[in-house]
């Protein structure tokens, strides 16, 4: 249990080290989700694309057709051509 303490203009609290090391934050950018009952603290990835490579190599391993790895709906009726 941790208690809201003053920084500054602003409140905080102090996640003590073995929380930190248990979720695995230590280092990490958080980004801090806004709940019905509370706040979640949860690590932004620093490279979002990381591992595409990989993932777009067992795609085309896949032998799946250009329309199958393209399956998704587009709704062109307000584009112009």
């Amino acid at each position: 249990m941790t208690k809201l303490i003053k920084i500054g203009n602003s409140k905080g609290i102090r996640i003590p080290k073995a929380i930190i090391e248990k979720a695995n934050l230590e280092d990490k950018n958080i980004d801090i989700i806004i709940q019905d009952d509370g706040i979640l603290l949860k690590p932004i990835d620093k490279n979002p694309r990381a591992n595409w490579d990989k993932m777009i190599e067992e795609e085309l391993k896949s032998n799946k057709s250009d329309d199958e790895l393209l399956d998704f709906d587009l709704d062109t009726k307000e584009w112009q051509w």
